[in-house]
């Protein structure tokens, strides 16, 4: 596992700051570095590759399967030396054939926001789930994304997570994760708010960081550590 501040997504923030927030990159690694099981990463809408570029160092054994219509900005921002070690599909997600592809433990859904395409993924996407299978939200401002978590409720599926440019979704208890998260706050999490949702909130917990963090992400090199 690398250090997460010696990682491509770190030290080339600058170029990723816009698709996926330092938070959010955070707790994507904590979360797969404390599943050991989760091995097995499937991103729809690729753009310049932050995601993958975050869960591919988080550990050795991760597979990631990576889909977009256009991959020029991934092939730009990430290294040939990342990109060969995922399976890249150049082709819109509605040409996927899910039955060439094993059950994947964690989804990033980040392509077209536009309703009906992402409720369309998720409909073929749930072909590859199981129980512990987790699915990342992005486009969490987007007006259309409603129609998206509304198909994930109906699916019963629960928000256990709401980041600032994203959301985990499961089907099994993230608690676990969770404690581990709150147990072990250091680092950036230390200049995060925690917040646990009671029942008129949609996500079981939320987590956040102040604006500052995301404009002086520098300046907190050494405390990340």
């Amino acid at each position: 596992m690398n250090n997460f501040c010696d990682g491509h997504y770190f030290q080339n923030y600058h170029k990723f700051k816009d698709t996926r927030t330092i938070l959010d990159a955070v707790v994507l690694t904590n979360y797969l570095q404390w599943n050991n099981k989760c091995t097995k990463f499937f991103e729809i809408g690729v753009n310049k590759g932050a995601n993958f570029a975050i869960a591919i160092e988080a550990k050795d054994s991760m597979e990631c399967v990576l889909v977009d219509p256009d991959l020029t900005s991934f092939n730009v921002c990430v290294p040939i030396e990342l990109r060969t070690r995922a399976t890249c599909m150049e082709i819109y997600s509605r040409d996927i054939d899910y039955s060439k592809l094993p059950c994947m433990d964690f989804i990033s859904l980040d392509g077209d926001p536009t309703h009906p395409t992402p409720t369309d993924d998720l409909k073929n996407l749930m072909s590859i789930t199981h129980e512990q299978s987790v699915i990342q939200l992005s486009w969490v401002n987007h007006p259309d994304t409603k129609y998206s978590r509304e198909f994930l409720k109906k699916a019963n599926w629960t928000k256990w997570i709401e980041l600032d440019s994203s959301e985990f979704w499961a089907r099994c208890s993230l608690q676990d994760f969770i404690n581990n998260l709150i147990e072990n706050k250091t680092g950036l999490l230390d200049f995060s708010t925690i917040i646990k949702g009671n029942d008129k909130d949609d996500y079981k917990w939320k987590l956040t960081t102040p604006k500052f963090v995301y404009e002086h992400v520098k300046l907190l090199r050494d405390y990340i550590k």
